[in-house]
């Protein structure tokens, strides 16, 4: 699992998570087997289990989304606040079976998050030239990840979704009509619990190098 996970507050947070035993207990792997998210060490206060329903079952509300007999822990926890940063622990435990780990996630919850990344950050072409720009920018909610926009979408664009980030890259032909032209890239995202959403932007200026004919 991750060191550490920054999320934005009123939203959710993924950590994915895998685990490792012993080839010896693997048989004790089995429908049984639950996840436990504690806090204060591995057995500290627990505040996710996976083997408990509905909606104030746990301090913390959220899902397993990955399959413990395959050793994937990957957890998804909701409508997260400052109040809940802390450092995170996971234990195994299965009727036959309860494994404790050593390493722990430090889930730090803030009021905002970086500004979308645009690379390159700055384009000087000859005309009709093609350019490609990327705009990247954070999803620490795989259930809300942020809505990328190009204003002015000048060109073709293609959206893209890792584990962590969204990815919105526009390619164009440069024309002289774009020197000078400001390209923004806002990322919208919206928010649990009927929080408000938060858009964050960033840009960049062309400058499109031109040749003029001259006058005989």
């Amino acid at each position: 699992m991750p060191q550490s996970l920054q999320g934005l507050s009123g939203s959710c947070v993924r950590i994915i998570c895998t685990f490792s035993i012993p080839t010896t207990y693997d048989q004790y792997l089995d429908d049984t087997c639950v996840a436990i998210w504690t806090i204060g060490g591995p057995f500290g206060t627990t505040v996710f289990n996976s083997g408990l329903t509905g909606q104030s079952a746990n301090i913390l509300p959220g899902n397993l989304t990955g399959n413990l007999r395959t050793k994937d822990c990957t957890t998804v926890f909701h409508n997260m606040s400052p109040k809940d940063n802390n450092k995170y622990s996971f234990r195994l435990q299965c009727n036959n079976l309860i494994y404790s780990f050593p390493s722990n996630v430090q889930i730090t919850m803030t009021d905002s998050l970086p500004k979308p990344v645009i690379t390159p950050p700055s384009v000087e072409v000859q005309e009709g030239a093609p350019v490609r720009v990327e705009c990247s920018a954070a999803a620490p909610c795989p259930l809300l990840p942020p809505a990328l926009t190009w204003t002015p979408a000048i060109g073709d664009v293609k959206k893209n979704q890792q584990a962590a980030s969204v990815t919105s890259v526009m390619t164009f032909t440069a024309s002289r009509l774009h020197n000078g032209q400001r390209l923004q890239c806002s990322a919208l995202y919206s928010r649990q619990a009927g929080n408000t959403d938060l858009q964050y932007e960033n840009h960049l200026t062309l400058s499109i190098l031109c040749e003029y004919d001259s006058a005989a």
